[in-house]
């Protein structure tokens, strides 16, 4: 998390815009089989 306080020491409280995406693979019983976070 070194990123984010390098970020926020460069323009304090502003709003952050950070993106991310995430998804999930389901069986036919909609049991979670993958799950994958990015961002």
């Amino acid at each position: 998390m070194a990123y984010i306080k390098e970020i926020r020491d460069l323009v304090g409280n502003r709003p952050l815009i950070m993106t991310s995406a995430s998804g999930a693979l389901l069986n036919k019983q909609k049991a979670v089989l993958l799950q994958e976070r990015a961002g």
